[in-house]
């Protein structure tokens, strides 16, 4: 990546670097400006040109589609920016979000709700074995909607995002729509998700989707998961009709989103937007590391397994992590009625 030395009006004999032609990426630089301002490279969904005659060049980047930002997931700021570029530098301003508009859900503040992630019995031992949770990119995760720019909410961005004309070499102009399609995929191939449920008690429809006839439930808190991640966003799906919402998303905002059809899964996700990743490279996911016996606090054993299984997940337990033999017990739908 580089950082853009744009040449403005009035400043003659002034070179101009080029930027990637896969991608539009001005390099922001922490000013020291306050809460609102760090350093990151973000892809430009929107942008605008605006001259002042005699002046700099004054570019408004109104509606960014921002890639990761741990300042905004922290601060819940909607970004709107005026950045003055000296050479790649700006001066950045952010300001609230409007009311009634998250820009993504938060788990319960005092982070005791419990979560669930239900596993096939081979996937359960790989996490004792190598203690790492695995996370998938978005795009085999098996909905073809994950990350996805649609209906009036890809209507709106096009209406308000005109055509690029940067004044650069071997930067071709392109559309707000040409913008999505070459964003949205590499999105999807760069961003890294692990799911569990959110829910006081067990789900019938997760343990037949996610564990077939033999699996295994493992159950932490909110808390103690959001503390064993390395600082990685734990955020809440939300369930609506894509492209629902007039505005121009961040890449977590699509990555928060699923079709109602889904709202029986009660998703929280660990994402992780890997900024460095060449999407064309076949990578599947990654483990991260992660300490089963310090963070589970319950292993329940699918509710249709028999006694060898339930056997089976011990020895492996007993063997790969003994400090959690004490916390495996069968599904609480494995309960039969008094009569």
């Amino acid at each position: 990546m580089v950082s853009p030395c744009v040449a403005q009006p009035g400043m003659e004999g002034t070179s101009a670097q080029k930027l990637p032609s896969s991608a539009l990426w001005p390099d922001f630089h922490k000013n020291g400006g306050g809460g609102g301002s760090w350093t990151s490279y973000v892809p430009l969904l929107s942008v605008s040109y605006r001259n002042k005659i005699g002046n700099f060049t004054k570019v408004t980047l109104a509606r960014l589609l921002l890639a990761h930002s741990p300042t905004v997931t922290r601060t819940s700021h909607n970004p709107e920016f005026t950045a003055t570029p000296r050479c790649g530098r700006a001066r950045i301003r952010t300001r609230p979000q409007r009311a009634g508009i998250q820009l993504c859900m938060k788990l319960d503040a005092g982070g005791v709700e419990k979560v669930w992630r239900y596993l096939k019995f081979s996937r359960f031992v790989w996490m004792l074995q190598k203690k790492q949770l695995w996370l998938s990119r978005a795009d085999v995760l098996g909905d073809p909607w994950e990350i996805t720019l649609a209906g009036e909410q890809l209507a709106h961005m096009i209406a308000h995002a005109p055509m690029t004309t940067l004044p650069l070499p071997d930067v071709m102009p392109e559309t707000a729509r040409q913008r999505a399609e070459r964003i949205i995929p590499m999105w999807r191939r760069t961003t890294f998700i692990n799911c569990w449920s959110a829910s006081d008690h067990e789900s019938h429809a997760l343990w037949r989707i996610y564990c077939g006839a033999e699996g295994v439930a493992i159950q932490t808190t909110s808390a103690k998961l959001r503390g064993s991640i390395g600082g990685l966003p734990l955020l809440k799906v939300s369930y609506e009709t894509p492209g629902s919402r007039k505005q121009t998303p961040a890449c977590l905002d699509l990555a928060t989103k699923k079709r109602p059809m889904f709202w029986y899964e009660r998703e929280v996700r660990i994402i992780d937007y890997k900024e460095g990743t060449n999407p064309d490279q076949e990578i599947r996911g990654y483990g991260l590391d992660w300490q089963p016996e310090q963070n589970v606090e319950s292993i329940r054993v699918h509710p249709e397994a028999d006694n060898s299984f339930m056997e089976t997940v011990l020895d492996a337990v007993e063997h790969y992590a003994p400090a959690l033999k004490d916390r495996v017990t069968r599904s609480d739908m494995s309960e039969p009625p008094p009569f």
